[in-house]
């Protein structure tokens, strides 16, 4: 009887240990994984705000590339031929891409529905945009461009445009020649 017990009893209390075992497994691996989720998410949103305030200072509003001509401020005249930035002009504030990549899990079917995945795949998602930056358009690179609009709205934004060439770019290197 014993022996018999024994072989129902046995089995069915391991099973019960085992499962037991693999829920406090799974929720401290659920616990850690959401740490590090978050980590991962604070890392990337401080790096979103660097890159933010990195376009902010590039691309000055017109006002400041104003006052930087009449008060002669270091920055004039700032960007050289051989520079990434060079003929890289602001356009206006709007949303743009965050530069880098974020790496994770490719996205495929599957069956188990994992809520940790899909929290990885939402701050994937999230954090691909900087909004309401400076957007800007490197002419060296677009060598033609057109600008639609009214005429009072074009010439506005074509000093603009002409602004800036003259307070980043100097003389030496650059040359403007209208007609």
């Amino acid at each position: 009887g014993a022996m018999l017990g024994t072989m129902f009893i046995w089995p069915t209390l391991n099973k019960r240990y085992q499962k037991r075992k693999a829920k406090r497994e799974d929720k401290e691996r659920n616990k850690k994984y959401r740490k590090y989720i978050k980590e991962k998410h604070e890392k990337i949103v401080a790096e979103m705000k660097i890159q933010t305030q990195i376009l902010i200072d590039n691309y000055l509003p017109i006002a400041s590339t104003r006052e930087i001509i009449s008060s002669k401020k270091r920055n004039l005249w700032e960007r050289e031929i051989d520079q990434e930035d060079f003929l890289d002009l602001r356009l206006g504030i709007g949303s743009t891409e965050l530069k880098g990549t974020i790496n994770c899990p490719t996205e495929s079917f599957s069956l188990d529905c994992d809520e940790l995945l899909k929290e990885v795949y939402k701050i994937k998602n999230d954090t691909k945009i900087l909004e309401n930056v400076p957007v800007s358009l490197s002419f060296a690179e677009k060598h033609i461009s057109a600008i639609i609009g009214s005429t009072a709205t074009k010439q506005q934004f074509i000093d603009g445009l002409v602004l800036q060439m003259l307070t980043y770019h100097s003389y030496e290197d650059l040359k403007i020649v209208v007609f």
